[in-house]
C-alpha cells in the first residue's frame, strides 16, 4: 500500500525500501529484506533501490560484528541482493571512534577504509552515505556533548570541524586512488579510448589549431563512446 501511494502521488520519484534492522542475517534466497523486495516486485510495485542502513549501534556493542563486519557476509548478502536488479545504496553509515577502544581514531580509520574498499568494489552498490558528519552534533544529545550518540564519535571530522584520520583516508581513496587521469595521442582512424572511473571529466584536446575542452561523463549506463566536433 504505501510503495502504491507513494508511486501515485509521486510518479517521477525514485521509490526505495531502506532497511534499518536485519539486512546482514543471510540465508540465502530466504534471507527475510531479499523475500521482502522480491514480494515488492512480484506485486507490481515500483521499488527503485534498496537502501542498507550500516549503523555501528548496538549490534556492535553486543556481539554482531561477527556478521556485521564479517566481509564474507558482507559479498554474500551483495551478491544476493543483486539479484534484484536495482541499485543498492548503504544509506546511512556510522562508524565509531569511541574512546573506550583504545586509539578510536585509528580504529575508525581502519575500518572506514576496509569497509569502503569492499563496497566500492561491489557492482551492485551505486552510492555511500556518511551519516553523522560532525563529531558532537548527533540526534537527541546537547550539541558539543559526548552524551547519547555522540558518545559514539561517528563523525568524519571533529566539532571544530578539523579532519579525523577517517576523513583523510576517505579523501585520498576518493581524490587519488579512485581518480583517473591520462593523456593520449589521436590516432586518425583507430580507436582511441581510456580505462578510467565513473564520472565526470574535463578532456582537453590541443590540434593545430589550438586548445580545445569538452566535459565528458563516463557512466555505468552510458553507451561511454563521445564523438568530438571540434569546428
Amino acid at each position: 500500500q504505501v510503495f502504491r501511494m507513494a508511486d501515485r502521488y509521486f510518479p517521477n520519484a525514485t521509490l526505495l525500501y531502506n532497511d534499518d534492522r536485519r539486512w546482514w542475517d543471510f540465508n540465502g534466497d530466504y534471507t527475510p529484506v531479499y523475500l521482502l523486495i522480491r514480494s515488492l516486485q512480484e506485486h507490481g510495485c515500483r521499488v527503485g533501490g534498496l537502501g542498507l542502513q550500516f549503523h555501528m549501534f548496538d549490534n556492535f556493542l553486543h556481539g554482531e560484528h561477527e556478521s556485521f563486519l564479517n566481509p564474507r557476509t558482507l559479498f554474500l548478502c551483495l551478491d544476493l541482493y543483486a539479484k534484484l536488479g536495482i541499485p543498492v545504496n548503504f544509506s546511512e553509515v556510522s562508524i565509531v571512534s569511541r574512546r573506550d577502544l583504545g586509539d578510536g581514531d585509528a580504529f575508525q580509520e581502519l575500518v572506514t577504509e576496509k569497509l569502503y574498499r569492499l563496497w566500492f568494489s561491489h557492482p551492485a552498490v551505486s552510492a555511500v552515505t556518511w551519516w553523522n558528519l560532525v563529531d558532537g552534533t548527533a540526534a537527541y544529545a546537547p550539541l558539543g556533548s559526548e552524551d547519547g550518540e555522540n558518545s559514539l564519535r561517528a563523525g568524519l571530522v571533529n566539532y571544530d570541524f578539523s579532519p579525523k584520520p577517517a576523513f583523510k583516508v576517505l579523501e585520498h581513496l576518493i581524490k587519488h586512488e579512485w581518480h583517473t587521469e591520462t593523456e593520449l595521442d589521436y590516432e586518425d582512424g583507430a580507436l582511441n579510448q581510456f580505462h578510467g572511473f565513473y564520472g565526470m571529466y574535463e578532456a582537453e584536446i590541443s590540434t593545430d589549431s589550438g586548445t580545445f575542452s569538452r566535459t565528458l561523463e563516463l557512466g555505468r549506463k552510458n553507451c561511454n563512446i563521445f564523438p568530438l566536433n571540434l569546428k
